[in-house]
């Protein structure tokens, strides 16, 4: 968990990373919870289809959940994958995951996306009230670190079977 996949080669946070860090901090004091919803390299699914219990793909997912938390006392985090600017792992993409969020210059003011070097899973832990993950090895890392998270693709607990939850309704999911 302390491997520096998205800070790797920096020496210290970028400054827009300890503005967001000190908001962070704050949110949590005033009593608020943290969440995260971790990226996916979007074209990096390889599974036999897309979707989920309740969302049909991944962009319903992201959207739905920032749908979710909109005038909540929940801080949602909106993390990219790290390898989305590594051509040598991604390739050269032509859709990125925030590319899938709907209205993105209007979020709600709980809702912040995070630049892909900001930061890494253990310093977030630091602050997590539970992760939101759609599929990937972020469930494993997550579930060593004890933060409570919930899969959200038909294949997450398929692949990770480490005893997050898996929503079975709009209803549970929120």
């Amino acid at each position: 968990t302390k491997v520096k996949r998205s800070t790797d080669g920096l020496d210290s946070l970028p400054q827009d990373a300890k503005l967001i860090l000190k908001k962070i901090k704050s949110w949590k004091e005033k009593g608020g919870k943290i969440a995260c919803a971790f990226g996916k390299v979007v074209c990096d699914s390889g599974v036999p289809f897309d979707g989920g219990p309740i969302h049909k793909n991944m962009k319903e997912w992201i959207n739905h959940t920032i749908k979710s938390v909109e005038g909540s006392n929940t801080l949602l985090l909106i993390k990219p994958h790290p390898h989305e600017l590594k051509e040598e792992i991604a390739c050269y993409l032509n859709e990125y995951f925030f590319d899938l969020i709907d209205n993105i210059d209007e979020l709600p003011e709980n809702v912040i996306l995070l630049g892909h070097k900001w930061f890494d899973i253990h310093v977030l832990g630091e602050f997590l009230d539970f992760g939101l993950i759609y599929n990937g090895t972020t469930s494993v890392e997550l579930g060593v670190l004890g933060i409570p998270s919930v899969l959200c693709s038909h294949f997450a607990p398929i692949d990770y079977p480490v005893g997050h939850i898996v929503p079975e309704s709009e209803d549970h999911y929120k």
